[in-house]
Formats: C-alpha cells, structure tokens, sequence
C-alpha cells in the first residue's frame, strides 16, 4: 500500500518536512560528531602531551560521567522548567570554550591530568544540561506521532558519530587503530 504524498502519515515518517527539524537534527549531529572527535584527542592528549598512562586517560574519561551520577535526575528536573534552546546553546558554546581553553593551558605549560579531569567534568555537566534539554525540548518541536521517527534520526546520527570507522578508507587505518 502506497502512503499519501501530504498528509499526516508521511509527516510521521519524513520528520525532516517538519519545520525546525532539520535545523535541530543537523546542530545535534555536528555536536555528536565533536563530542566523539573530543573523546578521541583527549586520549591522545593524555598519551602524547601529558605522558600519562592508561589509568590517566581512564580517570579522564570517567570524569566525563561524574556530573551524571551526582547531578541527573536534578538536572532533568531543573531543565523541565526553563526555556529549553538557550539551554542547549548555551551548553554547546559552554562546551565550546572549555575544549578552546585546553590548548591554551597546555601552550603555557599549565595543563595537568587533574586540571584535565576537572575540565571534563565541567565539560559532562554541560553535556548533561544539553542532553537533558533535548529529551525536553523534541517533543515541543515535533508532533507526538512523529517522535519515534525524530528520536531515530537523531540516534542513527549518534551512533554514526560513535563508529571509530566513519573516516577510515581503504588502505588507511583509522583513528581506533592508534
């Protein structure tokens, strides 16, 4: 059976006919793409520039999570209540600036795996304002039966983000291979 060409059923489908969808799918996937792209140097970072071992970049990486334990069911109560895009931008450009504040510290030879672990910490709170105002803020921007298909794409985008394959070509090895 062929579906309609305008109507309500195509619209739960093809959410990118939605108006703001697209706009809001394509900022959330750059930020994916950054945050992942983000993972990946601030191991090597540890490694490379800090000489610092295995443990280093997993206490790194832990402190990502932190603020999610400590913080997330006040967090998802709090951004209940508030205006949901200044709250996804300003998490982004909060984010942002702590990622342009590491090669800073690190060119005035100030950069530590503990001042490191702080800023990544600092870095997951912003990551759990922005994750949580976009749980909030999707069903304001799309109908509730076109949810399922708007939280697809934008988890597809996720896990493109997450492949350490994305890049890799035939006879070059990809960044899961360092």
């Amino acid at each position: 059976m062929r579906r309609p060409r305008g109507g309500d059923d195509v619209l739960r489908y093809d959410v990118f006919r939605l108006r703001g969808f697209p706009a809001f799918w394509a900022a959330g996937a750059v930020s994916e793409f950054g945050s992942y792209i983000t993972t990946i140097a601030l191991q090597v970072l540890v490694i490379t520039t800090l000489k610092g071992t295995a443990i280093d970049v997993g206490l790194v990486n832990a402190s990502r999570w932190v603020p999610y334990l400590l913080f997330g069911l006040l967090t998802g109560a709090l951004v209940e209540y508030r205006r949901r895009k200044p709250l996804l931008v300003g998490a982004d450009l909060g984010r942002g600036i702590l990622l342009g504040l590491i090669p800073l510290l690190a060119f005035l030879g100030q950069l530590s795996v503990l001042g490191l672990m702080a800023f990544v910490g600092v870095f997951g709170l912003f990551s759990l304002v922005n994750d949580s105002a976009i749980q909030a803020f999707l069903p304001r921007l799309v109908p509730r039966a076109s949810l399922l298909a708007a939280n697809a794409r934008i988890d597809q985008s996720a896990s493109v983000a997450q492949t350490p394959r994305w890049r890799r070509q035939r006879d070059q090895p990809s960044a899961a291979h360092w």
